[in-house]
């Protein structure tokens, strides 16, 4: 194998690499609802999906329900998919990494979920910073999606970047899907890629002085 061969060899393992540990995910949450039924974690209860948990806050119901489950129901916000329902007088779902690791969030579908005419869904997200410090987005969801008031929209989220939590709540029903995170890659991948860019360079160098 000449130089020129081993470089773009080498710089593509590391950014291979680099892209590896910050592959983004979307959670949905498929599976863990039955065929047109529901399960329902109240005050306190944790669910795990992926590298990911999901705490729900005292006084909080979340609710994953089959796509099928309310399939007839026009008053109920439908993506075709399995989604979460948010309900309670203090209504909070709180997400973390199960291994620690800082993460951002770049986007999430949100919906009123059943249709209360004129009552307003007031949400807030709050993403708790690596370090201290929290970045927030505050919305009211009614009528949001020009295809009708229960339909999902996506929020686009440009801040939330290297957090240890993120965290849900509304003001009324509120359906929840699709939450686009990644995890921020570790220290040592971006060491990885300075020796690998630095080798990269030496190589240079040694090339154009023979």
């Amino acid at each position: 194998m000449n130089l020129s061969k081993f470089r773009t060899a080498l710089l593509s393992c590391v950014l291979a690499f680099c892209a590896a540990n910050a592959q983004a995910t979307v959670i949905g949450f498929e599976g863990i609802a039955t065929s047109k039924k529901t399960v329902i974690y109240q005050n306190y209860s944790t669910f795990k999906i992926d590298d990911y948990s999901f705490y729900t806050n005292p006084n909080t119901s979340t609710t994953v329900i089959h796509r099928e489950y309310y399939a007839r129901d026009p008053a109920v916000a439908s993506n075709g998919t399995d989604v979460v329902k948010l309900t309670g007088s203090r209504q909070l779902l709180e997400m973390t990494n199960n291994s620690n690791t800082p993460f951002n969030v770049t986007s999430i579908d949100l919906a009123d979920y059943y249709d209360f005419s004129t009552r307003r869904n007031e949400v807030t997200l709050t993403g708790t910073l690596v370090g201290g410090g929290t970045v927030t987005w505050t919305g009211v969801l009614n009528n949001i999606n020009a295809a009708g008031p229960n339909d999902f929209s996506t929020i686009q989220l440009t801040n939330f970047r290297n957090l240890t939590s993120f965290a849900i709540g509304g003001t009324q029903q509120l359906g929840i899907d699709n939450i686009n995170v990644s995890a921020v890659p570790e220290p040592s991948t971006w060491v990885m890629l300075g020796l690998g860019l630095a080798l990269i360079g030496v190589t240079t160098r040694r090339t154009k002085s023979a």
